[in-house]
């Protein structure tokens, strides 16, 4: 996933626009030992009507690796899942920061 053009966690053309675009994104982490939260992206464009989606997300490596499943969408996502056949395992995303996986700098952190 590419975390631009809105930054929507799904595979779809929508959250896209070459004219204009206002999205919010919310992450919240839970307070907890388990570093799993929960995500929202929301906004609309000059072509699209509101669009919406959210889920459930796991950090696997802090500020470097995040896996995210949705659980709900709005209608208009949906019918572009609909359209190309999109089953729930291609709707997983994940975000992976290579600078931030640097070996030598994890290993200096550690000491």
């Amino acid at each position: 996933m590419n975390d631009n053009m809105g930054g929507f966690k799904t595979p779809t053309a929508l959250g896209q626009s070459k004219y204009w675009l206002m999205a919010a994104n919310i992450k919240w982490e839970a307070p907890i030992p388990v570093p799993i939260g929960a995500y929202i992206d929301m906004g609309t464009s000059g072509s699209e009507d509101f669009m919406a989606n959210g889920g459930l997300y796991f950090r696997v490596i802090r500020g470097a690796c995040e896996v995210y499943f949705p659980l709900f969408w709005t209608q208009n996502i949906l019918d572009e899942y609909d359209a190309n056949d999109t089953n729930y395992a291609e709707r997983i995303r994940f975000t992976l920061n290579l600078p931030a996986v640097n070996p030598y700098k994890l290993i200096q952190d550690f000491n």
